[in-house]
């Protein structure tokens, strides 16, 4: 399981910051170009499977306060059509040698999937689920980036694509600082952690026709426990990265 909290504060000290950058910076490489060597990233091509994430997300001019569940929850990488395939044939058919840009995508799947607003939201009249964002439900979410082969820092297009099979949506503001003109603007990234632009990416959700009960993404929750892969290092650098439930209008914000 996984336990997390999120607030639009500062990571610590700039002392504190500067040595999480460093340490960082050891992990990756340093801040030289990062070519494509004909293998998937760091762990982008590792199977990551969690029982349990809590994410509790505090951001009055962005957000709002919320608290974002996920049950069942496996991100492998997959093609561009969501289809888990050998990961070396993957990348082959991936490659866009004309353009010299390759696509990497990972889908992340969970048998319940909700976000909440916690401490406000429309009157308890109007229902007990008329305070999720997004009502307890399966959810699929494809994650699409189209990277530069000569460094593969820069990002030339992302897309997220959020699949569930019924739910309901509710958006309250504030919900992403792009439609919130009273947030201020977020102080520039680190350049040596992100040297170029990033594009802002673009979302779709849809509603699939199956039948909710047809989701069955967790078969491995009903395996015996010696068998199950247990990933703990994966940890809170996840958590965030599952920002996605807020992110339907705006990049995401680091803290």
């Amino acid at each position: 399981s996984i336990s997390a909290e999120a607030s639009e504060q500062s990571a610590g000290s700039e002392e504190e910051i500067e040595d999480l950058i460093l340490r960082w910076l050891d992990v990756c490489g340093g801040v030289q170009p990062d070519p494509f060597r004909g293998r998937y990233p760091l762990l982008d091509a590792a199977t990551f499977r969690v029982h349990h994430v809590e994410l509790k997300i505090d951001g009055p001019s962005r957000y709002g306060s919320l608290a974002v569940s996920m049950r069942g929850l496996e991100v492998k990488a997959v093609n561009e059509d969501g289809q888990q395939q050998d990961l070396l044939m993957m990348l082959e058919r991936s490659q866009d040698w004309e353009n010299n840009a390759i696509t990497m995508s990972r889908l992340v799947e969970c048998s319940q999937a909700s976000a909440r607003y916690v401490g406000r939201g429309p009157s308890s009249e109007q229902g007990h689920f008329s305070e999720y964002l997004l009502e307890p439900t399966p959810l699929s979410l494809l994650l699409q980036q189209v990277k530069n082969v000569s460094d593969m820092r820069q990002i030339f297009r992302q897309r997220n694509v959020i699949s569930v099979p019924s739910g309901r949506m509710l958006l309250l503001g504030p919900l992403a600082g792009a439609v919130n003109d009273s947030a201020e603007e977020l102080p520039p990234p680190d350049p040596r952690l992100c040297p170029f632009h990033v594009p802002t990416p673009e979302w779709r959700i849809q509603m699939a026709s199956r039948d909710q009960f047809d989701w069955i993404f967790s078969a491995w929750m009903s395996q015996p426990t010696a068998k199950t892969v247990a990933v703990a290092s994966m940890g809170v650098g996840m958590a965030v990265g599952l920002f996605f439930l807020l992110c339907l209008a705006s990049n995401c914000f680091v803290s």
